[in-house]
């Protein structure tokens, strides 16, 4: 009975300090203490000239201790070019806590690994004396600095009997990688820590299925929002493949669906339109139409209402259709999309007004344009810029186009020397139908030569 009791507080012992709490000082010392004892039952029964097994002994217990600093202070450190997501979920030190935690892992980390974009995944989890103190972002960010993960995943384990024996897991998210845009990046931290299920629960007699149902929460939550790291970072073919189908498998999950997967599955379409937009974009600028128009219709698909797709869609309306009224109505939808909140539509309808001969129309514009600014116009201008003069040098046939650029330097750029040119060039070509224009192109002559 004796003998039972202590292979019972050996156990114990092991279970307590070495296995639950072995990053510990404690942890250390009775790992010592039960190789020393195994070492010396074992030793009676060896008979040599030489105690080799206390060089063994010495060894083994330099290995334990050199094994305990690599367990307690080691970080393990992202891969290169790889998403680390970190997982960093606490449990007490309580034997079945920590079994129930490795469950929720495995589980996790096999429904990655089945991932058809896994091949960019490397799931970091973090040791359970390192999760008990990162309670803040600011403690996460500290952590980061040797780790380089993208995502974390944080929170705990707990139990609570409610009659029969119930398991809590609490989860948070934040995201730690750091796009182009410091407020965006705070941005989809903040999506990522609202969509990330705040606490699950289910019954200990049905631990596999809560944790399996909770895995598959959490996989789905973080491909979303890792989709959306690598779109900010530029990343986009790549967050596309995150992205696409991920509506399906939302829709295969288990009914009703829980909120934060009902929240994802409404984002989605908006997502992998602009991540079509860009890659339509890409090729366009590459000048692969083909490809361009391929993606940009996949990107109306998604989303009808894209104002950016009907920004692009007048592009290939004017250079593919040849039809200045057709792109001018895709203007019109891209006005429309815009919401008050964009305003690049602006630059292409006066445009279109003016090469369809509209001037009353363009120039009413063009004065409400000087008066709009918005990020990033620079870019705008720098497109429109190029584009016209590239119109300008296939044809001569519209000489208002040399006003509308002269307008563009004089008025968003102040480059007053080439307004000037542009303007001159201009009243040389314009015919008598443009007479209202080149009065006010005199008129804006005079101000530009005051400025020179």
């Amino acid at each position: 009975m004796s003998n039972v009791l202590g292979i019972k507080d050996i156990e114990g012992i092991y279970r307590n300090y070495v296995e639950n709490k072995f990053h510990k000082v404690s942890g250390l010392f009775f790992s010592l203490i039960i190789f020393v004892l195994s070492f010396v039952i074992l030793h009676q029964f060896i008979k040599d000239d030489f105690d080799y097994e206390w060089l063994c002994l010495l060894l083994v217990s330099l290995a334990v201790f050199g094994y305990w600093l690599y367990f307690r202070f080691y970080l393990e450190r992202n891969k290169k070019n790889k998403l680390g997501v970190v997982v960093a979920i606490y449990v007490d030190e309580s034997y079945d806590k920590l079994k129930l935690k490795n469950n929720f892992i495995r589980v996790l980390r096999k429904k990655i690994k089945n991932e058809e974009v896994s091949e960019h995944i490397n799931l970091i989890v973090l040791k359970n004396h390192f999760c008990e103190s990162l309670d803040s972002k600011k403690d996460i960010d500290k952590v980061n600095k040797k780790i380089k993960g993208n995502l974390y995943i944080y929170g705990d384990v707990r139990c609570a009997n409610d009659g029969e024996k119930k398991v809590f897991i609490n989860l948070s998210g934040y995201v730690t990688h750091r796009p182009v845009n410091l407020n965006i990046s705070k941005e989809i931290s903040n999506d990522f820590n609202l969509i990330l299920p705040k606490e699950i629960s289910f019954y200990e007699k049905v631990d596999f299925r809560g944790f399996k149902v909770t895995a598959e929460i959490a996989r789905l939550t973080v491909r979303y929002i890792l989709g959306i790291s690598l779109y900010i970072s530029g990343f986009i073919r790549l967050s596309y493949n995150f992205h696409s189908g991920l509506d399906q498998e939302i829709d295969s999950f288990a009914k009703p669906l829980p909120i934060n997967l009902r929240t994802i599955k409404k984002k989605i379409p908006f997502m992998l339109s602009n991540e079509c937009l860009l890659l339509a974009r890409h090729h366009y600028r590459e000048r692969n139409e083909t490809e361009s128009l391929e993606w940009l219709e996949k990107a109306y698909g998604y989303n009808a209402n894209n104002y950016g797709v009907w920004l692009l869609k007048a592009i290939y309306n004017f250079i593919l259709d040849n039809d200045p009224p057709k792109a001018l109505k895709s203007i019109k939808k891209a006005e429309k999309c815009a919401g008050g909140k964009y305003f690049e539509w602006m630059y292409s309808k006066i445009f279109l007004l003016f090469w369809l001969d509209k001037f009353k129309e363009g120039i009413k514009l063009c004065k409400k344009l000087s008066t709009i600014n918005y990020d990033n116009e620079e870019i705008t201008v720098h497109e429109v810029e190029e584009f016209n003069l590239k119109i300008c040098e296939q044809s001569d046939e519209k000489p208002i186009i040399y006003f509308w650029l002269g307008y563009i330097n004089f008025k968003k750029k102040k480059d007053f020397n080439n307004a000037k040119k542009y303007f001159d060039i201009f009243l040389s070509k314009a015919d008598e139908s443009m007479e209202s224009i080149t009065e006010k192109t005199k008129n804006y002559l005079s101000e530009v030569k005051q400025n020179l």
